[in-house]
């Protein structure tokens, strides 16, 4: 992914004139360029190791040494038949060694746990998963032993294909840990990489996935807690499935790093999505130069099995529905810290409820939607820098508490309740319908935000609410749009706003209990802009990065009823009245 280029703008506020209660108390100062998140990158995977064993890691009840002359079993609970070994009793079991083409099965009735400490193994199987659970009263643990290296591979054709057969290189029918301190390679040509019918965690170890259709899922959950894993998907990278079970779906990722390339979804969750303390690199559906604005296949996604094709709406709530969005969610989604970065054809983060961002930092380049939210999208915290969107930031309602926001938007950079409004730059395949439009809501009560968008700057097609907090747009040189546009009001009582852009859909504050200076002028990009208050102090100075018409300004420090001074490239253009 490539870094932000920073907005060239230098704006600095002094205190102007004005009783102690309009400017001493309330002083802002409006920031132009906001914290830029951290870009993720991807490490290099080496993609032509060795399995390796750690002599050292020789424990548990019983150990197995694979090997396609003989398979040796050391302990009671595993049997072996041809290529096959199956164990039957709870325990710990230590395997190392090779098979060209065999399994490893688990069936046991036994109410304790079974744990596979995988120490050098390199299985493959042609027609099967090379690791198979098929049954364990207790969950299923595979440790990867320290300092191990460990291969595991399927064929692209298996022999059972019933409805219920299995689908992955490791598969398991009941709930399975992931842990330990070495490294494991899974390559899913059939289709899945690792398959948990039930729970599945990922506690520890590094994982490299690589695999024609999902990745890695677990339908009932994905918990994830540490560990490094990087997945080379065909369809999603990282999901759930289970749609019957509302407490179920769900996915939590806690901590390690998780990097993902996929055709479709990078993760999905089925009900919510939880994030915090990750490290976190997505790119898929061929990332954000596979937009909507550029490519007619755009939305075409599946290129893994089963990939039904073409674009789904953005309000399907099946798990089966195609599309190729960073993060998505049917139920709430929320990250409260880490390190993301992301690079989608589709949506960056997205859910059919609501989202919360209380903390981390984000990078997007999206071809569609930066952040978006069939409900609500509410943001207290963090630093979120959306590079690349066709809308930044759309919902029905938003609400802006915190954070330092950056948006660059080909489209409309903040849209309550649009995305199919007639302002729109051109409609796309992903454009989104709101119930009820007319009661979209932008609310801002702290943070700073910085908007760059060639539709509308900020947008709600109800009112906007701003009681606090730091906005500068730079909106459209188009005049079919503004740099404001909301259908009902923008009541402003704090903070500070500057929004420049085109003049022909210009609207300024409706309500704005603090001064604000409304003016139509003509600049070039590169243009520097002076206010000066009347005792001659300047109180605002910028250079505009693209041509403009128009500017709207408030802050505390600018008083109703005085003049300013507009100075434009050195030249007095005359005194205007604040409002």
């Amino acid at each position: 992914m490539k870094k932000i280029i920073p907005i060239l703008l230098v704006l600095a506020m002094l205190i102007g004139c004005g009783s102690t209660n309009d400017i001493t108390s309330k002083a802002q100062t409006i920031t132009a360029e906001p914290t830029q998140a951290t870009v993720v990158e991807a490490p290099d995977i080496v993609l032509d190791a060795v399995a390796k064993s750690n002599s050292d890691e020789l424990k548990g009840d019983a150990s197995i040494l694979l090997s396609d002359e003989e398979i040796v079993i050391s302990g009671e609970g595993a049997t072996a038949q041809g290529s096959v070994v199956t164990i039957s009793a709870a325990g710990e079991y230590t395997i190392s060694g090779t098979l060209s083409n065999g399994q490893i099965i688990v069936d046991t009735d036994s109410s304790e746990k079974v744990k596979l400490v995988l120490n050098g193994v390199d299985i493959t199987c042609q027609d099967a998963p090379p690791i198979y659970i098929i049954n364990a009263q207790k969950k299923v643990v595979i440790e990867l032993a320290n300092d191990s290296i460990n291969m595991v591979e399927d064929g692209a054709v298996y022999s059972d294909v019933s409805e219920d057969a299995p689908s992955a290189a490791i598969f398991s029918k009941e709930d399975l840990d992931i842990d330990g301190s070495g490294t494991l390679y899974v390559t899913g040509n059939y289709s899945k990489g690792i398959y948990s019918k039930d729970d599945l965690s990922i506690e520890g170890g590094t994982i490299i996935v690589s695999s024609v259709d999902d990745g890695i899922r677990g339908k009932d959950s994905i918990e994830m807690s540490g560990g490094t894993v990087t997945i080379n998907a065909g369809a999603d990278g990282f999901r759930t499935s289970n749609e019957t079970d509302q407490e179920k779906g769900y996915i939590i990722i806690s901590g390690g790093e998780l990097y993902i390339t996929a055709g479709q979804d990078g993760i999905q969750a089925v009900t919510d999505c939880t994030i915090s303390n990750a490290t976190i690199s997505i790119s898929c559906g061929g990332g954000s130069e596979n937009s909507s604005q550029k490519s007619e296949d755009w939305g075409s996604w599946g290129g893994g099995k089963g990939g039904k094709g073409g674009y789904q709406s953005n309000t399907v709530s099946t798990s089966d529905a195609t599309s190729a969005k960073g993060i998505k969610a049917t139920g709430s989604l929320s990250i409260l810290s880490g390190k993301i970065s992301i690079d989608s054809s589709d949506d960056a983060i997205h859910s059919n409820d609501t989202i919360t961002i209380s903390g981390g930092e984000i990078f997007i380049l999206s071809g569609d939607d930066g952040v978006h939210a069939d409900a609500n999208v509410i943001i207290n915290a963090g630093v979120l820098t959306i590079d690349k969107s066709y809308e930044g930031i759309e919902a029905l309602s938003i609400d802006i508490l915190g954070g330092s926001i950056s948006v660059v938007a080909s489209d409309d950079g903040i849209n309550a309740a649009g995305g199919n409004d007639g302002s729109s730059m051109g409609g796309r395949p992903g454009q989104n319908n709101f119930a009820s439009s007319d009661s979209g809501l932008v609310t801002i009560s702290g943070g700073e935000i910085v908007l760059s968008a060639s539709g509308d700057g900020l947008d709600s097609n109800g009112n906007i609410v701003q009681t606090d907090g730091s906005v500068v747009v730079y909106g459209p040189t188009n005049s079919g749009n503004g740099p404001l546009d909301y259908n009902g009001s923008y009541t402003l009582t704090g903070g500070s706003l500057l929004a420049v852009g085109a003049s022909g859909m210009a609207q300024k504050v409706s309500n704005c209990s603090q001064g604000q200076l409304a003016v139509t002028l003509n600049a070039n990009a590169g243009s520097s802009i002076e206010i000066y208050n009347e005792s001659g102090e300047n109180i605002l100075s910028f250079t505009t990065p693209k041509s403009m018409q128009c500017l709207v300004c408030s802050t505390p420090s600018i008083v109703a009823g005085q003049s300013y001074t507009l100075v434009l490239d050195g030249q007095q253009l005359g005194e205007i009245t604040a409002q």
